[in-house]
């Protein structure tokens, strides 16, 4: 496994990677977190570390657990291991909330650090098993409107013309930008993403660009997404929220292919096809002024809009069925299967959140599931909530450890509600009014 040591003290750091050289792993060292930063940036995407195990005994608790930050919002690949010679609770909490996969105590304990190990390894395997798991499913519609999303997406992924991708949050259209990369002659190069709402425009300027460290020695070296990206594709997740000196950068880069990083004046060439994303309408932020007419037109060469999951109800189960099996997996757990009851609930709910709202609802669902399938009780109380008042009157919901007679007293009650009179309930029913007399008599229902 290819790893990067980041050790202050430069004599531990070699003893350390020597250690690992002799498990047969593969590390590299630096000695400070620019260097850690610099090294990092000049690998492609293929060929980052899979394990970045990160020891800063210099400038407070505060400094390792922002290193470990930036580390994980730039290279979400990597894991990292925190490693502290003064090791403390407060520490080993800020570490892992900004995104340490684990804390271990200096000086490193080989088995401890090799168990650490095998775990990553392990949770990366599942990772790919529940992903190739979820992208089959997405991949299948039933949906006319999804089979045409897709459709477009296969026709249009050998193009070099710019997608915009349009609709709620929630949609899937980085899946989509995905499919797209995967469906053309680039898919064996790098498929790089940016979340253009996630940085403050500085940052992201550099993000995308990238930096050269400024003559002031202020900064560092680090390559952009674009340059990452040469020879495969760039998915701008939420292009709208570019600045107005980025979308000016970006409409040249359309142009000519062709930009410069933050702070130096070398012109530098990438062949990368550009597919962006916006969960609000570009063309209202142009007519505020807020985004270039110019730009617009240059990424709106082929649009296609994602359908929302309310309007894929055909999918919801599919979907639901596929995220299910993703979280049992990655929680180490035998998949279990959505109750019928529970499909149908599934189904009577509107989806505001779209696919991301199933998503995490049954990834909740797994976590609380004790039975041998996910039954409603498991399911947010919103969901169940609303196929109880604003759902198909005709469908009663029962928690599974409901009794018979209180099913029949319910189903008794709703049917009497809905009937003009006591025969045209006993013959909903199949019963006799005198039959239905007496189960009302002993149910207590007037």
């Amino acid at each position: 496994m290819k790893m990067l040591i980041v050790d202050s003290n430069l004599e531990m750091g070699h003893s350390i990677k020597d250690k690992l050289q002799n498990m047969r792993h593969s590390p590299s060292l630096v000695e400070s977190q620019e260097k850690a930063l610099m090294f990092l940036a000049e690998k492609p995407k293929e060929d980052l570390p899979a394990i970045v195990l990160l020891s800063i005994d210099e400038g407070g608790i505060n400094l390792g657990a922002e290193t470990v930050k930036k580390l994980k919002e730039s290279y979400p690949s990597c894991e990292v291991i925190f490693g502290s010679s003064n090791p403390c609770y407060q520490e080993a909490i800020q570490s892992l909330n900004s995104g340490a996969f684990s804390y271990i105590a200096k000086p490193i304990c080989l088995d401890e650090l090799q168990k650490t190990i095998n775990k990553i390894e392990q949770d990366k395997e599942l990772r790919n098993k529940s992903e190739i798991l979820t992208e089959a499913a997405e991949i299948r519609t039933k949906n006319e409107k999804m089979q045409r999303c897709l459709d477009m997406a296969t026709k249009v992924a050998n193009t070099e013309a710019p997608i915009l991708l349009s609709g709620e949050s929630g949609t899937g259209k980085a899946y989509l930008a995905k499919f797209i990369h995967n469906q053309s002659e680039r898919k064996d190069q790098p498929f790089v993403s940016l979340n253009c709402a996630t940085l403050s425009p500085k940052f992201l300027e550099t993000e995308l660009f990238g930096q050269t460290k400024l003559i002031t020695g202020e900064g560092f070296d680090k390559t952009g997404r674009l340059e990452l990206a040469h020879n495969g594709t760039i998915f701008l997740d939420q292009v709208g929220e570019l600045s107005a000196e980025a979308q000016v950068k970006l409409l040249r880069f359309l142009q000519d292919q062709s930009f410069e990083r933050v702070g130096d004046a070398k012109t530098i060439k990438a062949n990368v096809r550009i597919i962006v994303s916006s969960n609000t309408s570009i063309e209202q932020a142009v007519k505020e002024g807020i985004f270039k007419e110019e730009l617009y037109y240059r990424l709106n060469v082929i649009e296609i809009t994602m359908p929302t999951l309310k309007q894929r109800q055909e999918d919801i189960v599919a979907l639901a069925e596929a995220y299910l099996g993703r979280a049992f997996i990655i929680n180490g757990n035998k998949p279990k299967p959505l109750s019928e009851q529970a499909k149908k609930v599934i189904q009577m709910y509107p989806w505001p959140g779209n696919v991301w709202e199933l998503k995490n609802a049954v990834d909740r669902a797994a976590l609380l599931s004790a039975g041998n399938e996910v039954a409603i009780e498991d399911l947010p109380d919103r969901i169940v909530e609303h196929a109880k008042i604003g759902g198909d009157s005709n469908v009663i919901l029962f928690p599974t450890k409901t009794s018979l007679e209180d099913v029949e007293k319910n189903h008794i009650e709703q049917v009497m509600k809905d009937a003009g009179t006591l025969e045209e309930a006993a013959s909903i029913l199949g019963i006799d009014t005198s039959t239905l007399w007496r189960k009302r008599k002993r149910y207590g229902i007037t």
